[in-house]
């Protein structure tokens, strides 16, 4: 089985020079905690998805009974206020995911800053 002469084409890289940012640790600080509430996990919303679903199953197969000393009727309207706690959860987890910046957004933002000095 021969090679075709794209098999035996070396690949080409290109390397791009990248850029040194020089910043004291003060600066650095500081940078850390006004990005702080923005540097969120993307999946932050799997957690209360997971829940909620969890919960939407129960209320729709479960029979609730009195237990406890709870009635049925107080089991349901717990169930009910969970699920509206865990979609309050939710929405915010996505505003939190939506909100979040990204590393290079604020890697870019740091660029512009004064007190760093950018060095190719």
């Amino acid at each position: 089985m021969s090679r075709s002469e794209s098999d035996l084409t070396p690949d080409v890289y290109v390397e791009r020079p990248t850029a040194q940012l020089k910043l004291s640790e003060r600066v650095l600080k500081d940078l850390i905690r006004r990005n702080k509430k923005n540097l969120v996990n993307k999946s932050i919303w799997v957690t209360p998805f997971g829940i909620l679903i969890a919960l939407l199953f129960t209320r729709v197969t479960a029979t609730f009974k009195e237990a406890l000393g709870i009635s049925a009727e107080i089991w349901v309207s717990l169930c009910t206020l969970a699920i509206i706690g865990m979609i309050c959860w939710l929405g915010y987890s996505i505003y939190l995911c939506i909100r979040a910046k990204s590393t290079d957004k604020i890697i870019e933002e740091l660029k512009n800053e004064d007190l760093v000095r950018v060095t190719y």
